[in-house]
């Protein structure tokens, strides 16, 4: 899902397609991109290839909420959509493994022993 304010791109998050209203609104306060729930004139949702858009329009001046929009959010871990802002950079090139590679239960066993122990 790619929540935007205005038109301009702002984040990409996972999300279910359920109360997606409810998840713009609470975004927009937690993050601080609006102040006042007050400021949004309209919310719309589109489906398009690749996942879901959603346009919060405000009544605030485009430049206020673009400038709010910066963000640089880098994960080391979990879905990897940290940081886009756009569902075209979810989309990439995947290389197909290889169908003939085999890993032995020998060689998990040895890896898991290999990890530090927590």
């Amino acid at each position: 899902m790619n929540l935007a304010y205005n038109g301009h791109p702002h984040v990409v998050m996972m999300a279910t397609p359920a109360d997606l209203e409810d998840f713009a609104r609470g975004f927009s306060l937690s993050e601080g991109v609006l102040p006042t729930l007050d400021l949004i004139n309209d919310i719309t949702i589109d489906t398009v290839d690749g996942g879901i858009i959603i346009d919060v329009l405000t009544g605030t001046r485009k430049d206020v909420v673009k400038a709010r929009q910066a963000r640089s959010i880098e994960g080391r871990t979990g879905c990897g959509l940290c940081g886009l802002q756009t569902l075209d950079q979810v989309i990439r090139n995947v290389h197909r493994v290889d169908p003939t590679f085999e890993l032995s239960v020998t060689a998990v066993a040895r890896g898991l022993g290999a990890q530090p122990p927590h």
